[in-house]
């Protein structure tokens, strides 16, 4: 990719870099908006368009998206309270949220981006993808700690969660008689 015109206008939109002591220092811990999202972005994140799937396994994902029909605020303020019940370092920037681990895993520290997009007022698709460390350790992370703990923000979990035992994509007919007059 030595050509310029592949390099043109690469703006990456992810944390990493920040795990130096000056990014984290330059950091700046204004407030942070969601982006919004226009028609064709919010197609494009459909389950129906995501190709992930032929590419990776459930087990190997690196990334997790979830819906909420809460405030960026509310979604913030319990990003962070997870954040402090898992120990992990959290920072704010332009709209993303980075996690980082207290520890050192098998393929270094776990590191988690996270965006919040706003499809329409009150109701927001985040989005969590794995930055560094271990993918197995990140799985982890996200099925036995996150999800029981964001489950009063999420509306629904995008691709791989079953779903709740109430529905099972069965419906129930009930019989009635029809009398003709």
């Amino acid at each position: 990719m030595e050509n310029f015109w592949f390099r043109k206008g690469l703006k990456s939109r992810s944390l990493k870099n920040a795990n130096t002591k000056e990014a984290i220092l330059d950091i700046d811990m204004k407030k942070s908006e969601p982006v919004n999202l226009n028609a064709f972005e919010i197609i494009s994140l459909s389950a129906g368009f995501d190709l992930s799937g032929l590419f990776e396994g459930g087990e190997h994902k690196k990334e997790i998206k979830f819906t909420s029909n809460k405030t960026a605020k509310i979604i913030t303020s319990k990003l962070e309270e997870v954040a402090m019940h898992l120990k992990l370092k959290m920072m704010k920037k332009d709209g993303h949220i980075k996690f980082n681990g207290s520890r050192e895993g098998r393929k270094g520290v776990l590191s988690i981006d996270a965006e919040i997009f706003e499809v329409a007022p009150n109701f927001h698709l985040v989005e969590m993808k794995k930055a560094n460390g271990d993918t197995l350790e990140f799985q982890k992370l996200v099925n036995k700690e996150m999800r029981s703990s964001l489950k009063d923000i999420v509306w629904t979990w995008q691709g791989g969660e079953p779903p709740p035992p109430h529905q099972t994509g069965e419906t129930e007919f009930q019989t009635c008689q029809v009398s003709e007059a």
